[in-house]
């Protein structure tokens, strides 16, 4: 049961922030303090007059309902819960005046007015650093707030002026945003966090480069990867915006993880991008509660775009749940709000296209120099010999280069091959620059259900499957990463004879995965990845010959292997495992195990075939000796959005199973 949740504890392991260093130019946002952000809570002006003016716009304000006006509600990230009423998601303390103001729209409206009429601030000004909120005046915090009520209430600059902002200035003028474009990140199985694929905002600038990145992630505090995963599922982490500088996310994504940037222009007017660059710096005054599933980085990227245009009402599309995918798909959803895509191909992409652009005989000698032999492109034509050096360049640096950066040797070996490249002043044509795979919204939906029955060793059945996301190996892969499986709460309901009660057939749980991932990524000599595969799940011990709901046990899985395969017969895989089983009939003994699996998959447009066999000998336990099961699925694709699938099992003891699915994904 310990290496069962260390198992969930491995799958959740924080991630290893790349290595690179964040230049001067570099500002957060995230750097509020909850100590000393609402140091002007209840604040207000001080003199009679000021306090005059300040009830007349409150008064003005409430006559005009501006505490229900949905800029407001965007810019508090107000949401009307079913249980608990309107509530802000902020949770730092320095996003509101009013001690009531998470909860009370109203009563944050007034007290914000109060605050911007508060007398002005005397203290650091240097208008080369970033000073802390508390050292800010209420109006440089929140400039967005600031600007909307000055635009619906029209202060009187003689009564309340506008306050020297040097700070905000100062950030503003670093991040020079002319455009925003929304990016997307492929998802990379090797980083839970990520699994999924991410989506932030780029501020854009002339070079995208230079630009700056909008991001929101989670303050992982903890390397224990139980704690990570407890902790990220129930809120237990504090996330913060940010911004940096986007030559530094595509460092990260497309070079060190290796991820497809895509990119998706916004059409935005200047006051909107005002709009959410100035709420962005507010961001730096509170935190949120991160939540993987729901308050996510793709979910407040949502928030922010609402503040930015309130109409767009893009958070509202989802309540229980948020997956990057179907964020993009939101955001696509609203008219004319997308330009034309553009795709940022990582260093995979990059190399996968230079090595296919040689011959045998090249790409050998472009490993030769990846390995420091020069000498190896001796006697070629000018055009040969640049195109060999650039393709070892980029395995070089995929092999070693994001690990032995600070290797002197490395570092030499890498100036001597750019040295051979640039002595050749030769100007190769681009090579073909389509992605391998189609953009993420092309995919399926990510929530599937099913309904079907079959025959089996125990009768008929029927069946109703729920799963919360999000792709296997017999779903259409269009818009997701090649051979990947990754499946989290999926539920499988069944009714049979094994369910009967006084007469009565009840359904009861065949199958519950909490965590199922398979990640096999054919063997290539210059890309080796091995292939891994873990599962956490609730399901019947139906190989010990016991069904129903007193036999779910709680299993979990870890093995690791190879994977082959191209063209229509990819992947192939072969992998060893353990499995570990505890609870149910197994409650006295636990069960443990150890084995291997197998599977091949082939692929004929919409028709999908998949074969896979798994044995184990369990060598501790309820009961010991070797147990097998054999697997054929069949998945034919008619619409995106439906599919028919076709399973035939086989098992030790006699056991067979054959069932036919209707899905749906939505």
């Amino acid at each position: 049961m310990l290496i069962t949740l260390w198992l969930w504890g491995a799958l959740a392991a924080p991630p290893v922030a790349p290595p690179a260093a964040t230049p001067a130019a570099a500002v957060d946002t995230s750097q509020a303090s909850a100590d000393t952000a609402a140091v002007y809570r209840n604040a207000g002006p001080t003199t009679p007059e000021g306090v005059a003016y300040a009830n007349a716009l409150v008064a003005q304000a409430q006559a005009a309902g501006l505490h229900e006006a949905p800029e407001w509600h965007a810019l508090m990230h107000y949401r009307d819960e079913w249980i608990t009423g309107i509530e802000s998601e902020a949770d730092g303390p320095g996003f509101y005046f009013a001690p009531t103001g998470a909860t009370e729209p109203e009563a944050e409206l007034a007290a914000t007015i109060r605050a911007f009429l508060v007398p002005a601030v005397v203290g650091p000004t240097a208008a080369d650093e970033i000073a802390p909120p508390a050292e800010r005046h209420p109006q440089c915090n929140f400039p967005a707030r600031f600007a909307w009520l000055n635009e619906r209430l029209g202060f009187d600059p003689a009564r309340l002026p506008t306050q020297p902002c040097p700070n905000y200035t100062l950030w503003r003028k670093r991040i020079g945003a002319k455009g925003l474009t929304l990016v997307f990140a492929d998802a990379y199985l090797n980083n839970p966090a990520s699994m999924y694929g991410h989506t932030f905002l780029r501020l854009d600038k002339g070079s995208p480069l230079l630009s700056y990145a909008v991001n929101y992630s989670a303050d992982a505090w903890t390397t224990n990867g139980l704690l990570f995963a407890v902790l990220g599922m129930f809120g237990g982490f504090d996330g913060f915006f940010s911004t940096t500088p986007y030559y530094l996310k595509v460092q990260e994504y497309n070079n060190v993880e290796s991820r497809d940037l895509w990119e998706y222009p916004l059409t935005v007017t200047p006051a909107e991008l005002d709009r959410l660059v100035a709420h962005a710096w507010e961001m730096g005054t509170t935190h949120f509660d991160y939540f993987f599933f729901s308050e996510n980085c793709s979910y407040m990227l949502l928030t922010l775009l609402d503040a930015m245009r309130p109409s767009l009402r893009l958070a509202d599309d989802f309540e229980w749940w948020v997956i990057p995918t179907d964020t993009l798909r939101s955001v696509l959803r609203r008219p004319g709000l997308v330009g034309e895509r553009r795709w940022r191909p990582a260093h995979r992409s990059q190399l996968i296209a230079h090595r296919d652009a040689l011959s045998a005989a090249d790409r050998d000698r472009a490993e030769a120099v990846a390995e420091g032999d020069l000498a190896a492109v001796d006697g070629l034509a000018p055009e040969r010999q640049a195109r060999v050096l650039e393709t070892g360049h980029l395995l070089m640096r995929w092999r070693e280069g994001y690990t032995r950066k600070e290797d002197a040797g490395w570092k030499a070996q890498e100036r001597a091959l750019l040295r051979a490249r640039a002595a050749l002043k030769v100007r190769l044509a681009p090579l073909d620059s389509a992605p391998r795979m189609a953009p993420p919204e092309a995919g399926h939906p990510t929530t599937r259900a099913a309904i079907g029955g079959g025959i089996s060793d125990r009768g008929a059945h029927t069946r109703l499957q729920v799963r919360f996301a999000l792709h296997d190996l017999l779903d259409d892969e269009t818009g997701y990463p090649a051979a990947s499986h990754l499946e989290k709460f999926d539920l499988r309901l069944r009714w049979d004879g094994s369910s009967s009660r006084d007469g009565a057939t009840l359904p009861y749980i065949e199958q519950l995965d909490l965590v199922d991932i398979l990640s096999v990524t054919p063997y290539e000599r210059w890309l080796f990845k091995p292939s891994w595969h873990a599962r956490l799940a609730v399901d019947e011990a139906v190989d010990l010959g016991c069904a129903g709901w007193d036999c779910l046990t709680l299993a979990g899985r870890l093995g690791g292997g190879l994977s082959f395969g191209a063209g229509p017969v990819s992947p192939f895989y072969v992998m060893a495992a353990t499995h570990l089983r505890a609870f149910g009939p197994l409650q006295s003994y636990g069960l443990a195990g150890v084995g291997g699996m197998a599977g091949a998959r082939l692929t004929a447009g919409p028709w999908r075939v998949l074969a896979e066999g798994e044995a184990f000998y369990d060598v501790l336990g309820h009961e010991t000796g070797l147990k097998w099961t054999a697997r054929l699925g069949q998945s034919l694709s008619l619409t995106p959005g439906f599919a028919l699938r076709l399973d035939t099992l086989l098992g030790n003891g006699d056991r067979y199973e054959a069932g036919l699915l209707g899905l749906i994904y939505f």
